[in-house]
């Protein structure tokens, strides 16, 4: 079991790293690119034009996330269940250890109630 979870810290951790060095590589590509830009818009135009339209790009794209992401995506609805025809069905009484504390009482109820629940989840499959 142990093992299993080192595995997969290491797994966790390389992936990790994989993902930083890729996020930093892709930063300093779009760095150049945008200096190749700057530099390829200075020389068809004037400087300052050229920082305008750079900065005219990036404000636009900036605001092109933001809307992204203040986008609100689909709700999930809950499925509502059937309505249950027939009696209602009463739940057993907890059984309880008489005499004991409450708290012990409580315990021995929530570890029946445990119990039934995995016994009912595994008769479902």
């Amino acid at each position: 079991m142990l093992a299993l979870l080192e595995r997969k810290g290491i797994l966790y951790a390389q992936k990790a790293v994989l993902g930083l060095l890729s996020l930093v590589s892709l930063l300093v590509g779009v760095v150049f690119l945008t200096i190749a830009a700057w530099i390829y818009l200075a020389s068809v135009t004037n400087a300052v034009a050229a920082s305008l339209i750079m900065g005219a790009i990036f404000v636009i794209l900036a605001l092109l996330l933001l809307i992204m992401s203040m986008r609100r995506g689909r709700r999930y609805v809950m499925p509502t269940a059937a309505p249950v025809t027939g009696p209602p069905v009463a739940a057993p009484a907890p059984m309880g250890i008489p005499g004991a504390s409450p708290l012990a009482n409580a315990f021995v109820i929530g570890l029946q109630a445990g119990i039934t629940a995995v016994a009912a989840a595994k008769r479902k499959r």
